[in-house]
């Protein structure tokens, strides 16, 4: 079957803007309805288009083809098998041990310039993991459009990619994690013993505060000497004695050693943020879990859930707003009079009583099982 194109150079729009195609370029479709002339819109692209069938289709029908010229005449014919519909990269040479400046191993992929419509040089796209073919190749979605791909094994679902080039090709620097360079199984199966009761139980040796005298800084100060910065701060040069994973190394300590490295794993796969924990000196209050996610607009908001043996199960939430902070305490007891005596600059500070489903934020295995792509689905 095939899709003719009503002009001579090509497919229009309703508008008569001609709709570039590429010959051999595989792309997706959808029939909008049969017009009263016989000839048909079709979505291409994201725009909408007339063109001629030589078979009849219903409205709403979905399609793959490719683009085939006929003398001076564009046409698409319809692909039968799935996993023929789709543009594939093809991996560009490039010198051994491309890096970004992260520090990430990089590939760069070659496409016909069609295959991401909009795509701009400097451009940063997400490449979701779709499934494995059944030729071992990946399907790719690059914000919404599908091509396949050589990535080998991976152990998430998601990669960056940066747009390097627009002309005559679409040239894709594909970033993986070093995460990546891990076995999925590995991962997976540390991932799934992390446990953050286990965690508390064998560190805090070095990272102990003090809550009747906090500061942000302390705060920050703590979270860094975690454990979970070990490796970076090796890497730059930086003091790790104080360092909850220097520790777990020097007093081979290895239940500590192997719940921060789960922790750390587990960091990678999220990042949207840090989770991590408080260790307190105060026998009246618990440690503390720590969550910390990142939003759109260069903000964030940090989740901070402990007990007091006074006031019961508490569970904080610090909101930025710009210069502003919104901080909202959930406690068991009501302290809503206690805290009207705070004052925090550039702070508002609200009391709500406590509901055990705002724990929820700190399950991040589940999380974690999103990102995992090293036993996707097989065509």
């Amino acid at each position: 079957m095939k899709i003719f194109s009503s002009g001579q150079f090509g497919f229009t729009d309703q508008s008569g803007k001609l709709l570039e195609l590429m010959e051999g370029e595989k792309l997706g479709g959808s029939v909008v309805r049969r017009m009263n002339n016989g000839m048909y819109l079709i979505n291409l692209k994201g725009r909408q288009v007339t063109a001629q069938l030589d078979t009849e289709l219903g409205d709403s029908t979905r399609f793959r083809a490719q683009v085939v010229r006929n003398g001076s005449q564009v046409e698409l014919k319809i692909i039968r098998n799935f996993e023929d519909g789709f543009n594939s990269a093809v991996v560009k040479n490039t010198s051994p041990g491309v890096q970004t400046q992260d520090g990430a191993d990089a590939v760069i992929f070659r496409l016909l310039k069609g295959t991401i419509p909009g795509a701009k040089e400097g451009d940063s796209l997400n490449l979701n993991i779709v499934r494995t073919m059944g030729d071992g190749l990946k399907l790719l979605d690059a914000a919404g459009y599908l091509f396949k791909a050589d990535i080998g094994q991976t152990v998430l679902n998601s990669l960056k990619a940066l747009v390097l080039k627009t002309e005559p090709f679409l040239e894709l620097m594909v970033m993986k994690n070093p995460l990546e360079s891990l076995d999925p199984l590995m991962v997976k199966t540390e991932v799934g013993k992390f446990d953050f009761t286990a965690l508390l139980k064998s560190t805090g040796k070095f990272s102990n505060i003090n809550l009747l005298n906090l500061s942000a800084d302390d705060i920050k100060a703590a979270l860094k000497e975690s454990g979970v910065f070990f490796e970076h701060k090796l890497a730059g040069g930086e003091k790790v004695t104080g360092d909850e994973k220097f520790r777990a190394y020097t007093e081979r300590d290895v239940p500590a050693r192997e719940a921060i490295t789960r922790l750390q794993l587990v960091n990678v796969l999220m990042a949207d943020g840090l989770v991590s924990y408080l260790k307190t000196q105060n026998e009246d209050v618990s440690d503390a879990l720590v969550r910390y996610k990142k939003d759109d607009k260069g903000g964030g908001i940090m989740y901070i859930s402990l007990e007091f043996s006074k006031i019961g199960r508490t569970f904080i939430t610090i909101r930025q707003i710009k210069d502003m902070f919104d901080i909202l305490v959930k406690s068991e007891a009501d302290i809503s009079e206690m805290l009207k005596g705070i004052e925090v600059e550039n702070a508002l500070i609200r009391w709500k009583k406590y509901e055990p489903d705002d724990e929820s934020v700190f399950e991040v295995k589940k999380d974690t099982a999103q990102q995992l792509g090293g036993f996707d689905a097989t065509a």
